[in-house]
């Protein structure tokens, strides 16, 4: 997992790769897996920044979330560092993957109409 830089304001698309203790991706089948990012690390979920859930894995067995995000989702973020994990749900199984970081970006065009 890496840390990662967008603008506020676009639309993106964010691929992670999980793996286990012996670097082989995880089988995500029957997987709930839950995105937060957060300006403060202590703040509640339902003060996220960001954040997705996602429950439909394209090829879960090679490991890999698809987040995608429109300008819509991100044209409010606030510039500066904000913090990340991912939760994995299976079953009762809850695991949590190590923060990292989300740097946002200022955006200095704001107008896509023309103007």
């Amino acid at each position: 997992m890496t840390d990662f830089t967008i603008i506020r304001g676009d639309n993106i698309t964010i691929n992670i790769l999980l793996k286990d203790e012996n670097n082989t991706p995880i089988n995500l089948t029957d997987y709930t897996i839950y995105f937060t990012v957060k300006k403060n690390q202590f703040d509640t979920d339902e003060n996220a920044s960001l954040k997705q859930t996602v429950t439909d894995i394209e090829t879960p067995e090679n490991g890999t979330v698809t987040l995608v995000f429109t300008k819509e989702d991100t044209q409010d973020l606030i510039p500066g560092t904000h913090f990340w994990d991912l939760q994995l749900k299976k079953d009762d199984v809850i695991t949590s993957t190590e923060m990292k970081t989300l740097t946002v970006d200022d955006d200095i065009t704001r107008r896509t109409n023309g103007d």
